[in-house]
C-alpha cells in the first residue's frame, strides 16, 4: 500500500557544511529546515549561517562544499507496448549533477598568478623562477592535479578544467622561458617527445630523473580517492629547501638517518621535542600527518606518483 507520508530524502555533511535533498512540496521542506533549526540551536548549542542557508528548487543552483549542484531534466522519446501495441511516449528525465563554478576556477588561476582566466593570457611566476627546472615543474603539477582531484566528482569535469589548464600550461612554459632567457616555442622543443608529452630530464652520473608536466589527458576523472580528495597539495618540499629536490633524490641517501642505496622507510616525528632546538630547518618542516617532507625515504616513494 502506497504510504502518503514516505519522502525520498538525501542528506550529505562535511564538517559543519550539509546539504539536504527532499522529494516533496516547499512547505515540507520549510518544515524540515525548521526542524534541523531547533534540533542544533537545542540539542547541539549552535547558531546557523542564515546568510548561507536557504531553501532552493532542485533546478536552481546550490553551492556546497565549492561544487554547484542542480537538477538537470532531459526529455526523450522512448518505444514501449501500450494495450499490445507499440507506441512512443515523451520520458522527462531529472539528474542531479555536481558542477564547477567558473568563478571558483577563475579565483584559483588568478591566485597562483597563472594569468588572465577569461582572456586566456598567462603569465610568469617571478617568483618561481629561481627554483631548478624541475623544481618549477613539480610546483605547476602539484597546483593543478590538486584542484582536477578536488574537482573529479564533477560532471564533464576536464572539459570544465580546460580554460584553466590552458592558462597554466602557458604560464609553465613563460615561467621557464624567463628563467632560461629564451622563447616559448624553444621551451616547448626542449620539453617535447614528439608524442604530446613533455617532461624534463635530470642526469647525475649514471642516474637519470624525469619529470612529466602534469596535463589534462593525465587526468582521469573516475579515479577518485574519497579519502585524500580534499586535501591540499603541499608544495613546501619544492620551494623551501636550499638544495634541488632532485640533486638530494639522486644522491640516494636519506638527510634524516644517512642510510644509503635503501631499503627505505618514513621517519614518523613522534613527539614535538623531537623538533625543536637542535634540529635542522629541513627537519622541523613537517606536513599534515607528521612525516618528515624533507625526508628523501619519503621522495622516493613520491617519485612514483609524478
Amino acid at each position: 500500500m502506497h504510504n502518503r507520508l514516505y519522502r525520498r530524502l538525501l542528506y550529505c555533511r562535511y564538517a559543519d557544511d550539509f546539504v539536504i535533498g527532499v522529494i516533496g512540496s516547499r512547505k515540507e521542506a520549510e518544515q524540515i529546515m525548521n526542524e534541523v533549526r531547533t534540533f542544533i540551536h537545542t540539542k547541539l548549542k549552535l547558531s546557523i549561517a542564515e546568510e548561507k542557508s536557504g531553501i532552493r528548487k532542485s533546478c536552481e543552483t546550490t553551492r556546497f562544499l565549492g561544487y554547484d549542484i542542480k537538477c538537470v531534466t532531459q526529455s526523450r522519446i522512448i518505444k514501449l507496448p501500450v494495450s499490445g501495441r507499440h507506441t512512443t511516449k515523451q520520458s522527462i528525465v531529472e539528474q542531479m549533477q555536481l558542477h564547477i563554478p567558473q568563478e571558483k576556477l577563475q579565483k584559483f588561476c588568478h591566485s597562483k598568478g597563472y594569468g588572465n582566466y577569461q582572456s586566456l593570457v598567462a603569465i610568469h611566476r617571478r617568483g618561481t623562477s629561481e627554483l631548478s627546472v624541475a623544481e618549477i615543474i613539480k610546483v605547476y603539477n602539484a597546483e593543478l592535479r590538486g584542484i582536477a582531484n578536488y574537482y573529479a566528482l564533477a560532471n564533464l569535469a576536464k572539459g570544465q578544467l580546460t580554460k584553466l589548464f590552458y592558462v597554466g600550461f602557458y604560464s609553465l612554459l613563460k615561467t621557464l622561458a624567463f628563467k632560461q632567457k629564451t622563447s616559448i616555442p624553444e621551451i616547448r622543443r626542449r620539453l617535447s617527445n614528439g608524442k604530446g608529452r613533455y617532461a624534463h630530464t635530470v642526469t647525475n652520473g649514471l642516474k637519470t630523473y624525469t619529470v612529466q608536466v602534469f596535463q589534462l589527458k593525465d587526468f582521469i576523472p573516475g579515479n577518485v580517492s574519497y579519502g585524500n580528495i580534499d586535501l591540499l597539495p603541499n608544495t613546501t618540499i619544492y620551494t623551501s629547501g636550499s638544495t634541488e629536490l632532485t640533486k638530494r633524490m639522486l644522491a640516494g641517501m636519506c638527510e634524516y638517518c644517512g642510510k644509503v642505496n635503501g631499503y627505505w622507510e618514513v621517519h614518523h616525528v613522534r613527539a614535538l621535542k623531537d623538533v625543536q632546538d637542535g634540529k635542522e630547518p629541513w627537519q622541523k618542516i613537517t606536513d599534515s600527518t607528521g612525516f618528515c617532507v624533507f625526508d628523501p625515504c619519503q621522495q622516493m616513494r613520491m617519485k612514483t606518483s609524478y
